[in-house]
């Protein structure tokens, strides 16, 4: 019994050229000694990591350490605030002694984008889009890099200026999905939208979500997409742990902490 034989021609490889990665990797710290020590320094320029844990840990105080880290570099910083309005923030900066963002607050270095007092000034009631959405949300960053910091978008390879990027919190955008009863396919894409969005600005983002009632996550799947996630949990001591960190070697710790006023986080 004969067979029939198909002869393939082995297929074309088109040499693929990858970044030149013995380039020293740039990376955004907290200004936490031990914190940026357990992540080689700080967080990889250009990607995004989620801050989760329960209420009241912590989890703006640590964006605001970022924050102004990034102003003491020479970096320029937008703030998304969806739960505090813009002197809140610029209070609790001042009261735990983080004084380069209130002076980058001065110094139009640093923008805060009040999407908290927006969305009570002006209710959804009746738009076609919810005042917290994640349409509204990437406009509003558009918007801030576009118009107010005059940085072009980003093409391809790294970005010449860094801007350092933080939603806090991206909870309600998420939830608000939920809420609008969006199909399960629809809510993970409305979540890779915004991580392929904040692909396409010179950003390194740092992302503030809480946790659920298993410890896990509120964030559809946002932590599967993300470059690295790290979980403030509240115990007998306080915890700071790294989950994952891509393209860096983390330090498999719990870096324990304690929140003072004018120093705010402290590694213990």
């Amino acid at each position: 019994m004969g067979f029939n034989t198909l002869y393939c021609r082995a297929p074309t490889i088109t040499p693929f050229l990858v970044p030149n990665m013995s380039k020293e990797i740039k990376r955004e710290g907290f200004g936490i000694g031990r914190l940026d020590e357990a992540i080689e320094g700080g967080i990889v320029n250009g990607h995004t990591v989620l801050v989760y844990g329960s209420y009241g840990v912590g989890k703006t105080i640590l964006a605001l350490h970022w924050a102004n880290e990034g102003i003491r570099a020479g970096e320029k910083v937008i703030y998304v605030s969806t739960d505090m309005e813009f002197y809140d923030i610029a209070s609790l900066a001042e009261i735990m002694g983080l004084n380069e963002f209130v002076r980058g607050l001065n110094e139009k270095r640093a923008y805060i984008i009040d999407l908290y007092y927006l969305s009570k000034i002006r209710p959804a009631k009746g738009a076609s889009t919810p005042s917290l959405s994640i349409t509204n949300l990437i406009n509003a960053v558009n918007r801030a890099c576009d118009e107010q910091l005059k940085v072009a978008r980003r093409k391809s390879g790294w970005p010449e200026e860094s801007i350092r990027l933080v939603i806090d919190r991206v909870t309600p955008f998420l939830v608000g999905i939920l809420y609008r009863g969006v199909p399960e396919k629809g809510a993970i894409r409305s979540v890779y939208r915004l991580k392929r969005e904040l692909l396409r600005k010179p950003v390194t983002s740092l992302l503030i979500t809480h946790e659920d009632e298993n410890g896990k996550p509120l964030a559809l799947g946002l932590e599967h997409v993300c470059d690295g996630v790290i979980r403030m949990r509240r115990a007998k001591r306080s915890y700071i742990e790294i989950e994952k960190m891509r393209l860096t070697s983390v330090a498999k710790e719990r870096l324990y902490y304690r929140i003072e006023k004018g120093k705010g986080i402290i590694i213990e």
